[in-house]
């Protein structure tokens, strides 16, 4: 399955709100529930790349910040964004980890589509 955004979430609700809008909006999406599940995928490299990937900050087993940092450095290039309730207290830790930005859950349909334009933004550059 090629999906233009993944959503890397332990938590059911969010997952299906996020899942929802970002549907809304015309945007396919793959769902992992897990930071080892995601970082699985992305090394098996079965799927496309998508065009980003929305995370937790908070899971089971492996961090949104170390999924991000372990993506980052197996070659993930895609827009890469924390999903969050709250902020981590350290911002650098953000880019420390990889991670291009921040979005508040519940993620608004306003925040997820700027979120999508940056991405793809960001692809057209690195593709010219």
């Amino acid at each position: 399955m090629n999906s233009a955004l993944w959503i890397i979430d332990d938590c059911p609700l969010s997952t299906r709100l996020t899942r929802a809008r970002l549907l809304r909006l015309g945007v396919a999406c793959r769902i992992f529930p897990s930071g080892n599940a995601a970082v699985a995928a992305w090394m098996e490299g079965t799927a496309k790349p998508p065009l980003a990937m929305l995370m937790d900050l908070e899971m089971p087993g492996r961090s949104g910040l170390d999924t991000g940092h372990v993506l980052r450095d197996a070659g993930y290039l895609g827009l890469l964004m924390l999903h969050t309730a709250q902020p981590p207290k350290d911002p650098d830790t953000l880019s420390e980890h990889g991670f291009d930005g921040l979005i508040l859950k519940p993620a608004s349909a306003e925040a997820l589509l700027g979120m999508i334009v940056r991405a793809q933004a960001e692809a057209a550059r690195r593709s010219a």
